[in-house]
């Protein structure tokens, strides 16, 4: 597992697999808002997630081939912990903790000029106004118990109350405050 550092090189192409997690939090707009994205604005080429306007929900998409979860940014203005992975024809989103799973298409994401976006979407005009905490990215496919791991870690650092596995008991005034 390693990090990306100021080049798009190991961003994974193909149908290789990829696990995103994002602490933001995003107004209520009836606009999308593109949180990460890379490849192109051909089917099944690209890789990302963002903020579906109209219902609130957030979407993983391989454009063209998306998988949509309703309600991921409900209450707006309050951050949430969402992740999107992609393994083996297996694609999940993940909202504050909970996994929800879909069987999408293979994706064939490509490298494009335009590189790694975080934020928005300059194929489409889609610049998020969403407030982006942090970024977490692996080019490989995470198992529970590590994503559980950054999941807490995630709502510790900004104050999230996970509806899973919200172990990390040490975050609040009673014990402490400890992170």
């Amino acid at each position: 597992i390693g990090y990306m550092a100021g080049s798009d090189a190991t961003l994974p192409l193909g149908s290789n697999p990829r696990t995103l997690i994002i602490a933001a939090s995003s107004p209520s707009t009836a606009t999308d808002d593109v949180l990460f994205f890379y490849g192109t604005a051909n089917n099944d080429q690209s890789f990302g997630l963002l903020k579906i306007g109209t219902s609130n929900g957030v979407r993983s998409f391989f454009y063209g081939n998306d998988f949509n979860v309703a309600g991921g940014f409900t209450p707006s203005g309050t951050i949430k912990i969402l992740g999107a992975a992609y393994e083996v024809n297996t694609q999940t989103v993940y909202n504050n903790g909970t996994a929800s799973t879909n069987t999408p298409g293979t994706p064939n994401t490509v490298r494009s000029a335009q590189g790694l976006q975080i934020g928005g979407w300059n194929s489409f005009t889609l610049y998020s106004q969403a407030t982006i905490a942090e970024v977490i990215f692996f080019s490989e496919h995470l198992n529970l118990a590590q994503i559980t791991i950054i999941n807490n870690y995630l709502a510790a650092k900004n104050s999230v109350t996970l509806s899973t596995n919200d172990l990390y008991t040490m975050d609040n005034a009673g014990n402490g405050n400890f992170d």
